[in-house]
């Protein structure tokens, strides 16, 4: 333990020869009273020569104790010093470490706090564009690059009829192919045409389908940078419909042009006729037979004359001319006109009033607004159906009523009736 200490080693070279003289003294000690008794040890023992030896290694072991007391006070010392220098440095490092803890956790606040506004605007972000989608009329769905539904809203899933089940993401695009397609009528491109259909992979592709219930669809397929698409549905079925009345309208300027024309012509025809029939007659006075077919024959030509003022209204190239009209004698001879009109899967049923009041009306006006009607409630019973004129004297009212029949499941039946007048 004192072989770093010099002194320490030469006191322990001193210490052992005086340990040694005590040492043997003492066994000449025990020797002595072994062989001579007590009186012979006690002697030896009042020699005092072992007490001189254990003085000299007292003293000895003294100025040890007196050493090593010193180096203990003086690490002791340096312990204390070295113990306060640490304890001021895990004062001050804790004092650090509280002070980095108080400003971590205030980053850490604001940064929670950036977040949660980052967060809430996102969320309102997202509801927003939820809400916009949702209120399009158009379907709207985003595949993402392994060709799974990532969002949607909810017109897609009306559009093409969509189970719940499939709505959720992470659908295959292929899923929706196979579901919406039907025998010999695809609705959506297929994995393959998206992949080979274009040379240029950033060209939107636009086509059209048709369901089996006969809404026209315009499909739009918008690539994304990321390798995904927007798929964009719009219902064009009401375009179509608005483009078939325009043709259906344009047809009918045609016909009416035509028919004006027609018209204009047949009608001079029918004067000639009709006056060379009066001239006829007047020259054949004395035959009655004669006179008898000239007159079906002038009745004839009358009637030809009515049907080309007829077509003239129909054409809007006559003028108005209101007068007080029989309904009861007018109606009935409209009505061979609307079954040729409306075709033979509408049933014309006309109903006989008596008492009838007259009206005050333009004839040829009368007949194209009854026309009009009945051309209204036809394309109400694409099916087939029935169509009841009945005239009535309440409130100058005239109904007409169309019925679908019992197997056409479309619609509630369909009535037409103007607003009546103040009595």
């Amino acid at each position: 333990m004192t072989a770093d200490n010099p002194a320490q080693q030469g006191r322990l070279r001193a210490l052992s020869p005086a340990v040694q003289h005590k040492l043997e003294e003492l066994a000449q000690t025990v020797q002595a009273r072994r062989d001579g008794g007590l009186e012979a040890a006690l002697r030896i023992v009042n020699t005092d020569e072992g007490r001189g030896h254990m003085r000299a290694a007292e003293t000895v072991l003294a100025a040890m104790l007196t050493d090593e007391q010193r180096l203990l006070d003086e690490r002791l010392a340096q312990n204390d010093a070295r113990a306060a220098w640490v304890r001021w440095l895990v004062i001050a490092g804790s004092a650090l470490a509280v002070l980095t803890l108080l400003w971590a956790a205030r980053l850490l606040n604001q940064a929670w706090s950036r977040s949660y506004e980052t967060e809430a605007e996102q969320r309102a972000l997202a509801l927003r564009l939820r809400t916009t989608l949702d209120s399009l009329s158009q379907g709207v769905a985003v595949f993402g690059p392994d060709r799974t539904l990532a969002s949607w809203n909810e017109c897609f899933v009306v559009l093409l009829d969509l189970p719940k089940a499939m709505l959720r993401p992470g659908t295959t695009y292929s899923a929706f192919v196979e579901h919406t397609s039907e025998p010999d009528r695809p609705s959506l491109e297929t994995e393959d045409q998206i992949r080979h259909g274009r040379r240029n992979p950033r060209e939107a592709v636009t086509y059209e389908r048709e369901r089996a219930d006969g809404h026209h669809l315009e499909i739009r397929r918008t690539p994304m940078p990321d390798g995904g698409f927007v798929l964009t549905i719009s219902d064009m079925t009401k375009r179509a419909q608005a483009e078939g009345v325009l043709r259906e309208a344009q047809k009918m300027q045609a016909i009416g042009q035509l028919t004006g024309g027609i018209a204009h012509d047949f009608n001079n025809l029918l004067q000639v006729i009709l006056g060379n029939l009066e001239f006829v007659r007047a020259k054949l006075t004395d035959d009655a037979r004669l006179q008898q077919r000239i007159e079906r024959a002038a009745w004839a030509a009358q009637r030809g004359a009515t049907l080309t003022g007829q077509l003239l209204a129909f054409a809007r190239k006559q003028p108005l001319a209101p007068a007080a009209i029989d309904l009861a004698a007018t109606m009935p001879d409209l009505i061979p006109l609307l079954r040729r009109t409306l075709g033979e899967h509408i049933e014309v049923r006309y109903v006989e009033t008596a008492g009838l009041w007259p009206a005050m009306a333009d004839p040829a006006q009368l007949e194209a607004a009854v026309l009009n009607l009945a051309l209204n409630a036809r394309d109400a019973m694409p099916g087939g159906g029935r169509l009841t004129i009945e005239p009535a004297t309440r409130c100058w009212t005239r109904s007409m009523r169309a019925t679908t029949p019992k197997s056409f499941p479309a619609t509630t039946p369909w009535w037409l009736s103007p607003t009546p007048a103040t009595a």
